[in-house]
């Protein structure tokens, strides 16, 4: 999967770079680190990702909390860098981190999370990753 995430193609910058902390679904402080726009080179789908710092996953955290997070932030900040797009997007990729790592490279001693959601009807619909 590293090699998917690492070939995929940057198709703009980041939209956002370090804005403040805010509290998500589940309590836990989170801080928007990036948006990117990127086409996999396979198969030519267009992808927005957020990624987000989180610095207490670090900690065991339950999936429910994680699950409601992940999707408040690609309905919050995914379908709104979705919509600016002039051709809108197949998917977003939310992408939490305990801390930051840089796109595409693997990070055994960080905690991440990546889901996966499909963009339908200006809606986000998980999708396996």
């Amino acid at each position: 999967m590293r090699g998917l995430v690492a070939l995929a193609l940057l198709s703009g910058p980041a939209l956002a770079q370090e804005e403040a902390a805010v509290l998500a679904p589940s309590g836990y402080e989170v801080r928007l680190h990036e948006i990117l726009t990127e086409t996999q080179p396979f198969d030519g789908t267009r992808q927005v990702v957020v990624r987000l710092v989180a610095p207490a996953i670090a900690a065991p955290v339950t999936a429910p909390n994680l699950q409601a997070d992940m999707e408040w932030a690609c309905e919050t900040w995914g379908l709104a860098e979705a919509a600016n797009q002039p051709e809108p997007p197949e998917r977003i990729i939310v992408e939490m981190m305990a801390e930051i790592v840089p796109r595409g490279e693997a990070s055994p001693d960080v905690t991440r999370f990546f889901e996966t959601y499909l963009v339908i009807d200006a809606s986000c619909i998980w999708s396996l990753f």
